[in-house]
């Protein structure tokens, strides 16, 4: 039973102990508001989503498969909202990787020509796509759900925005800032618009120029 003046940790204990969950460190608690308000401030029910909070940078030294099965969850839903870009290559090995681990092995007579559809590898899923997916994975027979894992993090965890979580920290005139934390660091990404004249467009006599700078703090 959580009661009303227990701690936020007395909450996510409970909820790893529902996952059969050991590595915690990695996870936590989301909760979204549009008005700035206070989880005390709300009306009950509370809604918390459960979330990686630390990306690992290598995913092999996990210790459990659960804990990658996990961050594999996190890591595709990060991929269909966008926070990890992918090029189609990518979408379509990441993805190739997910069907492996969910239907095991391509079988003709169990999944037939097209039996990846109801599957969610992209944003902007086309046809190609899923047909890229089906090639590559009739080619993994004999590889199990736990290796299907591991291959998608060791692929996954090379994408730039592996791990990068944006905020949006500041806005000046000419200046956007983001700041993103990491397992070992904070990020501090600088939007800089520069506006300078050009007789090709009619916009105001406006052409906006965008240069994007990258400072670590580590």
């Amino acid at each position: 039973t959580f009661l009303k003046h227990s701690k936020g940790q007395t909450l996510m204990d409970m909820v790893c102990e529902h996952l059969n969950l050991l590595e915690k460190d990695y996870f936590g608690l989301t909760f979204a508001d549009t008005d700035s308000q206070k989880v005390s401030e709300l009306y009950s029910p509370w809604h918390f989503a459960f979330a990686v909070k630390f990306y690992p940078p290598d995913p092999s030294q996990l210790m459990e498969d659960i804990t990658r099965y996990y961050l594999c969850l996190q890591l595709r839903d990060d991929m269909l909202s966008g926070r990890l870009p992918c090029s189609f290559v990518t979408h379509a090995l990441l993805g190739s990787y997910t069907v492996q681990a969910e239907l095991g092995d391509y079988d003709q007579d169990d999944h037939g020509s097209d039996y990846v559809s109801d599957f969610r590898f992209a944003p902007n899923q086309t046809r190609e796509l899923e047909e890229r997916v089906m090639e590559l994975h009739r080619n993994y027979k004999g590889m199990t759900p736990a290796e299907a894992e591991m291959n998608f993090l060791e692929n996954a965890k090379k994408l730039s925005m592996y791990g990068v979580d944006l905020h949006h920290a500041k806005v000046g005139y000419s200046r956007i800032l983001f700041q993103a934390s990491t397992m070992h660091s904070v990020l501090k990404y600088h939007f800089l618009l520069y506006f300078e004249e050009s007789e090709n467009l009619r916009l105001g006599g406006l052409h906006g120029i965008f240069s994007f700078l990258n400072k670590r703090w580590t």
